[in-house]
């Protein structure tokens, strides 16, 4: 299909401020993990390494726990 590039998120960081509302913040781009499951799922191959991906959605974790004490 072409796709060269996408857009995800680890550990619910992100978001797009011009699709917030005054009453409620725009949910974050989707799970990494949720989207390399789709693309494997569907046949299609990637070049994520998953070890690393399960790292940097542990520090992102850890970065939203510290920023919510």
């Amino acid at each position: 299909m072409g796709v060269r590039s996408f857009d995800a998120s680890f550990g619910g960081l992100g978001g797009c401020p011009y699709a917030s509302t005054p009453g409620s913040r725009a949910p974050g781009n989707i799970d990494m993990r949720t989207l390399l499951d789709a693309i494997e799922a569907r046949g299609s191959t990637h070049t994520v390494d998953r070890h690393r991906a399960d790292e940097a959605a542990r520090i992102a974790r850890d970065i939203r726990a510290g920023a919510s004490a």
